[in-house]
């Protein structure tokens, strides 16, 4: 697993990646249920300003976290 943090203006983004199951291997495909828990969490906490996406990059599983930084201006 790698975890990476950085601010991009007033938000703080937090980068998980982990290695994707060998295709030959016995995983179940999972419904997702966590992944819109999180989303649903984070547009009630805060609005359109905090958000996650995921993506499959060669062969990882990226899941990108991005929160507003409190006292932290976008210039």
């Amino acid at each position: 697993i790698r975890l990476t943090g950085s601010l991009d203006g007033a938000c703080a983004v937090l980068v998980v990646s982990n290695p994707l199951p060998d295709a030959a291997g016995s995983s179940r495909p999972g419904q997702r249920i966590a992944l819109d828990n999180i989303r649903a969490r984070l547009a009630s906490h805060f609005g359109n300003t905090g958000h996650l996406t995921t993506a499959t990059l060669d062969d990882r599983f990226i899941a990108t976290v991005t929160l507003p930084v409190a006292g932290v201006s976008a210039e």
